[in-house]
């Protein structure tokens, strides 16, 4: 174990350590769970994705789609090759793939989303028990304090 990450009874930190403490382990915690937000969005998306391959594949005989030119607004259209899809790979990047392709790779994003997000949250938890002990010995030395007068 490295000098920096030796661990430090919370009872011999002064108050304003403490304090200091809280407030940062507080301020990750909300910072983890609005990236923990985004991340179920993402995923969210990643299983609409998934949906949309399984209803173009059960349905690949009829060649027809609707297609959105807003949320709200769809046109029909006439699909070439219900075989294959172009798949946004990130950064402004599309690949065309088969269907089969495109829902292993829909697939593997939903996978690693989900591992990222068990991170998240067992990050997340440790920053809220760091807050919660700061918080309980904050509230105990100050408890100490009035009774010492």
């Amino acid at each position: 174990m490295s000098e920096e990450e030796k661990s430090v009874p919370l009872s011999s930190l002064p108050l304003g350590d403490l304090s200091k403490l809280h407030e940062q382990s507080k301020s990750k915690s909300e910072f983890l769970a609005t990236a923990m937000m985004q991340f179920r969005d993402i995923r969210s998306k990643f299983g609409m994705s998934l949906n949309a391959l399984n209803n173009l594949e059960s349905k690949m005989d009829q060649n027809i789609s609707l297609i959105p030119l807003t949320t709200n607004l769809y046109v029909p259209g006439k699909l070439k090759d219900p075989s294959r899809v172009i798949v946004s790979i990130g950064t402004g990047y599309y690949a065309e793939m088969s269907v089969e392709q495109a829902k292993k790779f829909v697939n593997k994003r939903i996978s690693f989303l989900t591992k990222q997000l068990d991170e998240l949250a067992e990050a997340n938890f440790q920053a809220l028990m760091v807050a919660k002990a700061a918080q309980q010995t904050i509230e105990s030395k100050a408890k100490a304090m009035q009774t010492a007068k």
